[in-house]
């Protein structure tokens, strides 16, 4: 995994070198934020959880650092608050419900256990933000469903239905206000 985090960069510099928003369409735009966000909250776990193992090694003593925060933004070049945040961030993830090996998409009725996603309840390119209890775990059948199709699960935790976008149960429905 390490090996090909460089290829990542140098494909993502490039990437960024030669990205033009003047020539695109408003959809493609619109895809090419949807794919940069879902690369920044790859990139963002990739951090935290690597922060969380330098904190945990310890060299940061030997090396004469007052604390594992001041070791990670050294060697990331940010703040010792960006550094305590990122680490909080791999705690938190670290406690996330449904991690256990028994997990399994949250769809009912659906049993795969592996390669599951955590996903955003309300998009997160529309909020920019990460609430741990407002995370659930889709499998990339699921996931796909959602992101592509407008699935979405109803309200609630666990296990509940799954239902596509003209289902009153759609959380979207849900946020309307009342018929008068």
């Amino acid at each position: 995994m390490c090996e090909t985090l460089p290829e990542l960069r140098s494909a993502t510099v490039a990437l960024a070198a030669d990205f033009d928003a003047h020539v695109l369409s408003v959809t493609s735009a619109r895809r090419a934020l949807r794919g940069a966000c879902a690369i920044k909250n790859a990139v963002t776990t990739i951090e935290s959880l690597a922060a969380a193992r330098v904190a945990e090694g310890g060299d940061w003593r030997r090396d004469g650092y007052r604390s594992p925060a001041e070791a990670v933004a050294a060697e990331t070049g940010t703040s010792v608050g960006q550094a305590a945040e990122a680490m909080r961030t791999a705690e938190a993830l670290d406690e996330l419900p449904g991690v256990s090996a028994a997990a399994t998409c949250a769809a009912a009725g659906c049993s795969q256990s592996a390669r599951l996603q955590r996903d955003h309840r309300d998009d997160w390119a529309k909020t920019h933000f990460t609430l741990f209890d407002l995370l659930d775990l889709l499998c990339a059948h699921h996931h796909r469903l959602k992101t592509t199709k407008g699935w979405g699960l109803v309200e609630g935790r666990g296990k509940r239905a799954f239902v596509p976008p003209d289902d009153p149960r759609h959380p979207r429905h849900a946020k309307d206000p009342p018929a008068a």
